[in-house]
């Protein structure tokens, strides 16, 4: 038996605070950073994971069974899908899963390492690496930590121009790439000029924003390519910038070309777009291999102590230009000197087309390919009232209860099942607030109250969310961001006395009979 945190003194009363609420529904770039408790409080029974291109589909508990199973020495697991569709909460999970299971005794032998998405920046990504494997492999990371420093830099910027610079000059001859354009043939110099390369440098420009890319916050869909470069970025505004005196005459004839020709600057753009990879690697330190060298070396290590690495990646789209570096690091080698490894990787379905032929079939060979049904993001979803106040019965239950029976309910759900204990058991209030406002059965036991909603209401709020909108997709996370954490808040507002409208990004639908209530009114 439980009580909510906040007892109600009347019916409507808020049974949570805003610190519970704050903990139990964060945001997208914050998900990573919830407690392992609420985590497990909260988490819906996933049902729908598909395996390869067949219509067989898993259990969460099954995925971590047949993860744990596979018996090869090499395994790499892909999770692809659509944004908002459950990768990254599934990778969550079999995580604690893993940790569970070594805690237990289930399993010996194992290091489970997860990067979580966290802000969505390489910066974070990087990090994580260092301060989740045991201080003895920290020598290694060295270069790791390097990247970090380099991309935290206040003069990163220049030192991407630097690279770019490079990559469209030195190393373009050395790899015995075509030369340039000849009416473009002093882009690099650009690059380096003290007039031109400031205007490229500049806050807002392209460099900047790819910088920025590196080490703030970010979603899902703005890590899938890089900030490009266009035509219109090669055309300077800023007359001191474009003087003579701050460009040499190669760079003043470059200057007058990209501004009189199009396609000039379309050509540059597009060369500079090409080298843009490469030199943000460069930038970072973290070229030519450098991370499978690194993961090859702990390896090693690990080797000696017959220790089997699970290395678990939220979204592989934080690492940014070194997603498919991660892929190549991961997969089978095939080295007797190399210690187990099971890595498993959340990526978008962007991401999961960019990958090689030969990188399916041995993937496919010795792992698993899992993929959550692009109408599991939406059209399917929404077309269960019933689950759809089930999963944010979880919600409103686990902000509603202290940590201690968060705990209680995480340690009974560390293997499987569902939640067990329900706020609702000794609120003073359940009687009319069930009446009123309705309630969940998870099971014959656990009965959780809608309160501050009615049965189907969440699923009518779901279905009109206005995916127009920047950042709004009839997902679970746009439930929990768009509709239940902001209906909470407002009612939490209420009780203290505020008066305000609620807003939510919701299509408002005309109703079926307005025409002819227009015309006879």
């Amino acid at each position: 038996m439980a009580e909510p945190i906040a007892i109600p003194g009347r019916l409507g009363d808020p049974c949570w605070t805003d610190a519970n609420l704050e903990a139990t529904i964060r945001t997208v770039a914050a998900m990573g950073d919830e407690s392992a408790s609420r985590f497990l409080a909260t988490h819906a029974p996933i049902t729908h994971v598909r395996i390869g291109d067949t219509d067989r589909t898993l259990s969460d508990a099954k995925v971590f069974e047949s993860i744990a199973r596979l018996s090869a020495r090499e395994n790499v697991v892909l999770v692809h899908g659509a944004p908002g569709t459950g990768k990254s909460h599934l990778i969550n999970w079999v995580k604690l899963r893993y940790d569970h299971a070594v805690d237990s005794g289930e399993l010996t032998g194992v290091l489970p390492v997860l990067v979580r998405r966290r802000t969505g920046s390489l910066k974070d990504a990087l990090e994580q690496l260092v301060e989740q494997l045991p201080d003895r492999f920290h020598n290694y990371l060295e270069p790791v930590q390097s990247a970090i420093d380099r991309i935290s830099e206040k003069e990163a910027r220049k030192k991407l121009a630097t690279e770019l610079h490079l990559e469209l000059g030195i190393r373009r001859d050395d790899a015995g790439k075509e030369r340039l354009p000849r009416t473009i043939r002093h882009l690099a110099e650009a690059f380096h000029a003290e007039g031109f390369g400031a205007w490229l440098c500049r806050e807002g420009g392209v460099i900047d924003r790819n910088i920025q890319q590196l080490i703030s916050p970010s979603e899902i869909r703005d890590r899938e390519s890089f900030p490009p470069f266009t035509a219109e970025e090669f055309r300077i505004t800023n007359p001191q910038q474009r003087s003579r005196g701050l460009n040499t005459d190669n760079v003043m004839r470059l200057i007058d070309e990209l501004e009189d020709e199009p396609k000039s600057a379309e050509q540059a753009a597009a060369l500079c777009n090409d080298s843009l990879r490469s030199a943000l690697r460069e930038l970072m330190g973290l070229g030519n291999a450098a991370l499978s060298t690194i993961l090859r070396r702990i390896r090693q290590d690990l080797r000696k102590e017959s220790t089997r690495l699970v290395l678990l990646i939220e979204d592989v789209s934080t690492l940014s230009v070194l997603d498919d570096e991660v892929v190549n690091a991961v997969e089978p080698q095939d080295d007797a000197s190399l210690c187990d490894l099971t890595a498993v990787l959340g990526m978008t379905e962007q991401a999961y087309q960019r990958l090689r032929d030969n990188q399916y079939q041995r993937i496919a060979g010795s792992g698993l390919i899992l993929s959550f049904p692009k109408d599991s993001s939406a059209d399917a979803w929404v077309d269960d009232d019933a689950q759809i106040d089930r999963f944010v019965a979880r919600y409103l239950n686990a902000a509603r209860l202290s940590e201690l029976y968060v705990d209680q309910i995480a340690d009974r759900r560390r293997q499987s099942g569902d939640v067990e204990l329900s706020a609702c058991d000794d609120c003073p209030v359940r009687e009319q607030c069930h009446a009123a406002f309705g309630a969940v059965a998870l099971d014959p036991d656990t009965v959780i109250g809608l309160f501050p909603f009615r049965p189907s209401t969440a699923h009518y709020l779901l279905d009109h969310l206005d995916a127009q909108q920047t950042g709004v997709r009839p997902t679970q996370r746009g439930l929990l961001d768009h509709v239940t954490k902001p209906v909470m808040r407002y009612v939490g507002a209420l009780a203290e006395g505020e008066r305000h409208a609620l807003t939510l990004p919701i299509n408002r639908r005309p109703p079926t009979d307005w025409q002819t209530l227009s015309e006879t009114f």
